[in-house]
């Protein structure tokens, strides 16, 4: 660059020295130290442009480089999702797997607890009797035919059929005295009543999953399950239920009583922290029915479980 302006000024010189013969040496000197100094800003102005052109190329390898550190940052996240999404898949079949088991075990004591009563499902579904239905051969005519359901009255049925025919398909036909009563079941229990609370800390719910009351006070009759939440009604007849909760958190709840899956109470939590309601209410259950505490839908609430203040309790009045 130096060597640049040095030609510059020589020409200038020349030029001065030929084209203008008037000038003496002082006026040309002049000039061209106004030149020289000219040339000199120009050139710190280039060197300060090279240097933000050299901070600035700096810059870029150094937002490069954090680039290609979030590129592989966020290809590390994407294995860990995707590695996340077969965990929670395989995870999913396993709970679908105890869900099915846990079903065979429950419908396998039900069967054990009320042999004359199938086990269809729990959770809502509609259970209904095995019960056999008897002709009568002479006649081919439906005798006497009692259908029960939980939640209706005995319908009795009186069809005529064409030939000797059984409803219940292959069973061979044959004539039976239909029984008023169950000959298999146990005997009726009596005296029913039971108090558990939730403790052992705070517990998180989700949607219709079940308040499993772990302290036990009473048990008059061992209709409460534990292991499951449940109290299963061993007589037919009026019973008395209540349940309190108390929230741990700002989120409301909805937590609602269930027999075999519908709704029969519910009540309703706001969102203030460790607020405490309840709900006690009269039910005609019939024999078998399941009743549990599950937390409706809407938001994930808390339970307050430092202390017994959720709790479900039921006593048998009499019977129907």
């Amino acid at each position: 660059m130096v060597a640049y302006i040095n030609i510059v000024i020589l020409g200038v010189y020349i030029q001065y020295s030929i084209g203008t013969p008037t000038l003496d040496a002082d006026d040309i000197a002049q000039q061209m130290g106004i030149i020289r100094r000219q040339f000199e800003h120009l050139n710190q102005d280039l060197n300060q442009v090279k240097h933000k052109l050299d901070s600035t190329t700096e810059q870029n390898v150094k937002l490069m480089e954090k680039m290609n550190a979030l590129e592989k940052d966020n290809t590390k996240l994407q294995l860990k999702v995707h590695s996340t999404s077969k965990t929670n898949a395989a995870l999913l079949v396993r709970v679908n797997a105890l869900e099915e088991e846990n079903y065979d075990i429950k419908k396998t004591i039900h069967n054990f607890q009320f042999p004359d009563w199938s086990f269809d499902t729990l959770n809502g579904k509609v259970k209904t009797s095995t019960k056999e239905v008897f002709l009568d051969h002479e006649n081919d005519t439906l005798v006497n035919e009692q259908l029960y359901s939980r939640n209706e009255e005995p319908i009795r049925m009186f069809q005529k059929l064409k030939g000797p025919k059984m409803l219940k398909k292959n069973t061979h036909l044959q004539k039976r005295l239909l029984q008023d009563t169950f000959t298999t079941a146990s005997p009726a229990i009596t005296r029913v009543a039971f108090s558990v609370a939730l403790t052992g800390g705070h517990v998180l719910l989700g949607t219709h999953q079940v308040i499993e009351y772990n302290k036990v006070y009473t048990n008059i009759g061992n209709s409460y399950d534990v292991r499951h939440g449940h109290f299963i009604v061993p007589t037919t007849g009026i019973y008395l239920l209540s349940f309190t909760i108390m929230t741990a958190t700002d989120v409301t709840a909805y937590i609602e009583m269930v027999k075999n899956g519908v709704l029969i109470s519910q009540v309703y939590s706001t969102n203030n922290r460790n607020e405490m309601d309840t709900q006690t209410t009269v039910h005609s259950l019939q024999r078998g029915d399941i009743v549990w505490i599950r937390h409706a839908n809407g938001g994930t609430p808390t339970l307050n479980g430092s202390g017994p203040y959720n709790t479900f309790t039921g006593v048998f009045l009499y019977d129907v």
